[in-house]
């Protein structure tokens, strides 16, 4: 998986990286001010079961650590450019999970990287005026999300019973801190589907923020949990997120649903109904 013997090359190096698996050559793209210290953090994850990309670490558990390399795609100089130039890999390899493991098509999603206000900006604009992937050239809403440059846009976390934890700017620092995935944060701050809460966390931009909203986020959130049960009645916990469910029990979303529709009476032993 590393080629030791050349990796000290890479101590003290800043430059963008990547992680491939070649039983399926499915990759991960990543950028570090420190590509040698990053490295021994995802290993160090991914041995032990707590890689912020489920995906990937899915992969790693799957077909183990002989079938994965890591190599540095290009060394950086100036950390200014880091997620410029990240952003340049992720425009070519980034496919919703197909053959890329990335999570989020934006650069910035890494923890361990950490850049002063006016280093985000200069990142910010390098961002937008960066057509060089491939030819081609950003759609408004990828430029928009560039500019916002994952990590600097401030937004608040909540518990699901209301309980204010904190005001944050960096999602991978989140992700790490609570044992998160920083690609589903920003999926619950953008309201995408099947992504109202994390865990027992909700969370929402600082600046749409008003008590209204808050509200409304908690109000879903217990009008859609549902018990999971076996099929001989033996209670196996609450859900509110059928997709969260169906990955950790090996199901299929849409047999939960049917389940909770009353469509099937069960799947794989299951039995599942919606908390009165």
């Amino acid at each position: 998986m590393l080629n030791k013997a050349n990796w000290g090359l890479y101590k003290n190096k800043s430059g963008i990286y990547s992680i491939t698996n070649i039983a399926n050559n499915k990759i991960y793209i990543g950028s570090a001010i420190n590509v040698y210290y990053r490295w021994n953090i995802h290993i160090s994850d991914l041995k032990n079961n707590k890689h912020g990309n489920k995906y990937l670490q899915y992969s790693f558990n799957k077909y183990n650590e002989q079938n994965f390399k890591f190599e540095v795609i290009e060394l950086i100089e100036d950390i200014d450019k880091l997620l410029e130039r990240e952003q340049y890999y992720l425009d070519i390899y980034f496919d919703k999970q197909n053959n890329c493991y990335n999570i989020s098509p934006t650069a910035g999603s890494n923890f361990g990287i950490k850049f002063s206000e006016e280093t985000r900006l200069k990142v910010s604009k390098s961002l937008i005026g960066n057509k060089r992937n491939l030819g081609n050239k950003h759609n408004n809403n990828t430029k928009n999300k560039m500019s916002i440059s994952h990590g600097s846009k401030p937004f608040l976390m909540y518990k699901i019973d209301g309980t204010f934890v904190g005001e944050f700017y960096n999602k991978s620092d989140v992700a790490r801190k609570y044992n998160l995935d920083d690609g589903n944060i920003y999926n619950c701050l953008e309201s995408k589907k099947s992504y109202r809460k994390l865990k027992d966390y909700i969370f929402i931009y600082k600046d749409i923020f008003s008590q209204e909203i808050l509200d409304k986020k908690l109000k879903e959130i217990n009008a859609y949990n549902f018990n999971m049960y076996k099929k001989d009645g033996t209670f196996i916990g609450s859900f509110n997120n059928q997709s969260e469910c169906a990955r950790l029990y090996n199901l299929y979303t849409g047999s939960i649903n049917s389940c909770l529709k009353g469509k099937l009476k069960s799947t794989k032993g299951y039995v599942f109904k919606y908390v009165s």
